[in-house]
């Protein structure tokens, strides 16, 4: 987890996400919030289109339980662990 940047602060009380890129860091979220379960849903979205995420969040929650991930527009490349 957070093995992108080695220098990522260290907290004891905040789950800091270091991601080189907005790709990177929603992998992160994703591997932080689906821990122990997986996603009923994935959503795709434009790191373009900053609204089209913010308008999706509210489905992220019960009982819908989505995961967003971000895409660079009609593209989706695989990534490795």
């Amino acid at each position: 987890m957070n093995h992108n940047l080695e220098s990522c602060p260290f907290t004891l009380n905040t789950t800091r996400i270091c991601a080189t890129d907005p790709i990177d860091t929603a992998i992160e979220v994703y591997r932080i919030g689906f821990t122990n379960m997986k996603p009923n849903v994935v959503i795709l979205i434009n790191k373009n289109e900053v609204f089209d995420g913010i308008a999706a969040t509210p489905i992220v929650h019960h009982p819908i339980n989505a995961s967003l991930l971000y895409t660079d527009g009609n593209t989706l490349y695989s990534r490795s662990n």
